[in-house]
């Protein structure tokens, strides 16, 4: 996984600013797979409260999960992390 420094995070926020500044939307994305990492924490997420029309889901995951981002999901007492990463290997 990529290092996360103040300095990094600051620079990610910078591009943001300058992606809104230029109007290019599209280019909005959550993190750069390159050179960040996004966890997304849906472990108190009310899942037992989920119902549409057929009753409470069985199991709740999130469907979107590229390189170097993770999930930590809750079922009752159980934790689930589901984690995404690529490694580098060099050529022989």
């Amino acid at each position: 996984m990529p290092s996360i420094t103040k300095e990094s995070y600051i620079q990610y926020l910078d591009r943001l600013e300058t992606i809104v500044a230029k109007k290019e939307m599209h280019k909005l994305k959550p993190y750069d797979p390159e050179t960040g990492c996004l966890v997304t924490n849906l472990s108190k997420l009310p899942v037992n409260r989920l119902n549409f029309g057929t009753g409470e889901p069985d199991f709740i995951f999130p469907l979107t999960i590229e390189k170097n981002s993770a999930a930590v999901l809750a079922d009752k007492e159980h934790f689930i992390l589901r984690l995404a990463y690529t490694t580098t290997r060099k050529s022989q």
